[in-house]
């Protein structure tokens, strides 16, 4: 619910940076809808503190504010990478996700060490965001020029919001799918269940992540083609090089969906074997 207007950074942050070589308007109208959308999360958050309690198990104001941090330094993040891209730093956005998830396994290692094995889920979610806003805040550091000073513009504001606005309802309905099948599976079956319909949704999840990184890619320089006029580009690739990838990604599928069939059970027991099937 943080991340929809993404998507807009990566078309008008790269407009603009066609044109200025700067993407300071872009990247502060984001920065400011993102500071409205924590607000009204943190408000949605405190109204709901209690039933999140009872659901994770800590306190109220613990667990919201571990919730509240967690997902803007997430939001920050990718509002981060999303910049990198239109800022054709596109190696960097990648090197960025590498940094975040090694730091992060730094500050776990460390801070099972010196726990002596014990890690307290606050812990945990602290190690999180420290290493999230570090990581954003660091690479925002090397394209400083390009981000500038802030610059919030209205007619900005206004075009992300017309470009992006069904990915919140998008969004909201992938969460709620999400934990509606979880939900109704673990009222009809057991606990053992869950788990195994977990572990094939996280495979698929992980293999869409892999479309979503082509992606990421390859919709900077869509945008690029087409501020430049050069459709005939745009139209070439969709011709010739989407249908080629689509069957490779297939054959690919198939042969990831025949591989788990031995490679679930050996990782994971033999009582994840039925993992498979949802796949």
């Amino acid at each position: 619910l943080l991340n929809w207007p993404n998507a807009a950074i990566i078309r008008f942050g790269r407009e603009e940076f066609l044109e200025t070589g700067q993407v300071e308007v872009t990247f502060w109208s984001r920065s400011a809808l993102l500071a409205l959308c924590a607000a009204v999360i943190a408000f949605g958050l405190l109204i709901l503190r209690q039933q999140i309690a009872i659901y994770v198990g800590l306190t109220g104001n613990i667990a919201v504010t571990c919730i509240w941090l967690f997902a803007t330094a997430l939001a920050l993040y990718e509002m981060t990478v999303a910049t990198l891209q239109s800022a054709d730093r596109v190696a960097a956005s990648g090197a960025v996700h590498f940094l975040g998830k090694g730091l992060l396994a730094a500050f776990l290692i460390c801070g099972w060490w010196l726990g002596e094995g014990m890690l307290a889920p606050t812990t945990v979610v602290a190690f999180q965001v420290t290493s999230l806003v570090l990581v954003a805040l660091g690479a925002l550091w090397t394209i400083r020029r390009s981000v500038g000073s802030p610059r919030i513009r209205g007619k900005r504001i206004s075009q992300t919001v017309d470009y992006t606005w069904a990915i919140v309802f998008g969004s909201a309905g992938g969460v709620v799918v999400r934990w509606v099948d979880l939900t109704v599976i673990k009222y009809y079956l057991d606990l053992e269940s869950v788990g195994t319909y977990a572990v094939a949704y996280q495979i698929t999840t992980f293999l869409g992540m892999a479309t979503a990184s082509v992606t990421s890619v390859v919709f900077p320089a869509m945008v690029s083609y087409k501020s430049k006029g050069q459709l005939d580009r745009v139209h070439a690739f969709l011709d010739a090089i989407i249908p080629q990838a689509m069957l490779a990604w297939n054959i690919l599928l198939a042969i990831v969906c025949v591989a788990a069939q031995g490679a679930i059970p050996l990782l994971l027991g033999p009582s994840y074997a039925e993992s498979v099937w949802p796949l």
